[in-house]
Order: structure tokens, then C-alpha cells, then sequence
């Protein structure tokens, strides 16, 4: 992946919440927060070369999981749109799987993120949701080579959605240490 984001990666765990336990990703300037969805596992280390991390069912080895969740944050010029990286993504798409087809999804989960699934016949089959952060693009998504499982697993995908929080540059002002008299 051209983008090294996560060199200096530390995960934090708050308080968990009803779906699962929040965690917290910090990144150079800015940190990510989300819940990992009950019943699965987050993890940082295992597919480097496809996300900046993924998330899989408990109990799975990720790279035979009948469904993966991967976080991607690609880089974004100031003046580029979701619009303008959707199009990038959906001809790359069309290189791979040229008798795929793809489509905006309606969707009330969260209005930050544009919807889009990815059908790739007896292939990956996904759901990918796209919003814009300073300098990044976050990229979200579900896949699964079965499309009953992204059914299935669906409200694991709402629940990183709902919970996606992004704060931007973290840098903490020099402590002021007041004089006394």
C-alpha cells in the first residue's frame, strides 16, 4: 500500500459499549475511533498489503473468513471529491472484473458515508462505503464471496459505520506552567 499511515499505531480500548468494545486508533495528527462489532476481532497487523486494518468473525483465521471488514485510508488532494475517487474506484473495478456491475445503495445507516456495492460474478462480492476526512478518504468496506453472508453480516459493517469517529491533527499546545508571585 503506498500509504504508511500506521507507523505509529497505538490501540486503546474505553469503555465498551452495547455492540462491543470502542477502540481507538492513533495515526500522525489525527486518530480514529470506532466499536468493534460483537463477535469480531479488529486487527492492525494481518493484511497490511490490503487495508490499514481489518475486521473478521471471531474464531476466524482472516484470510478464510466468510466475511471481511477493510479500513482503508487512501490520500486526497484538497480539491478531489468523493466523486472523483468513486470514479477512480469503478474503473479499476470494471479492469478487474469487466462483467461486474456496481451501484450507488441506498442506505440510512449514516450520512457520511456513500454506499456502493461491487458484484463481481463468481467472485468478491462487496459493500463499500466512502467518505472524505482532512487528506484522506476513508474506505469501508464488506465482502464477501457469498452474497447471503454480506446479507448476514451487514449490521457488523453498520455498526463500524455508526461508530466511526475521526479526529483531526492531535497536537497537544506546550504546557503552560503559571508563575507564582
Amino acid at each position: 500500500m503506498q500509504c504508511l499511515l500506521f507507523l505509529s499505531l497505538l490501540i486503546g480500548f474505553a469503555q465498551p459499549l452495547e455492540e462491543g468494545r470502542t477502540v481507538h486508533l492513533r495515526g500522525r495528527n489525527f486518530a480514529i475511533q470506532l466499536v468493534e462489532p460483537e463477535g469480531w476481532i479488529l486487527d492492525t497487523t494481518a493484511a497490511v498489503q490490503l487495508a490499514n486494518f481489518i475486521l473478521y468473525p471471531n474464531g476466524e483465521d482472516w484470510r478464510s473468513a466468510p466475511s471481511l471488514i477493510s479500513v482503508r485510508l487512501e490520500p486526497r488532494r484538497s480539491n478531489q471529491t468523493v466523486e472523483d475517487y468513486v470514479k477512480i474506484i469503478s474503473q479499476a473495478f470494471e479492469e478487474n472484473c469487466p462483467f461486474g456491475e456496481y451501484a450507488a445503495r441506498e442506505s440510512d445507516i449514516d450520512s457520511r458515508f456513500k454506499l456502493f456495492d461491487f458484484n463481481c460474478p463468481k467472485r468478491q462480492q462487496e459493500i463499500l462505503a466512502i467518505t472524505s476526512v482532512p487528506e484522506f478518504f476513508v474506505n469501508i468496506s464488506l465482502s464477501s464471496q457469498r452474497p447471503e453472508i454480506l446479507k448476514e453480516h451487514f449490521s457488523a459493517l453498520q455498526t463500524v459505520l455508526e461508530s466511526f469517529e475521526w479526529q483531526q491533527d492531535l497536537t497537544q499546545p506546550d504546557l503552560i506552567i503559571p508563575k507564582r508571585h
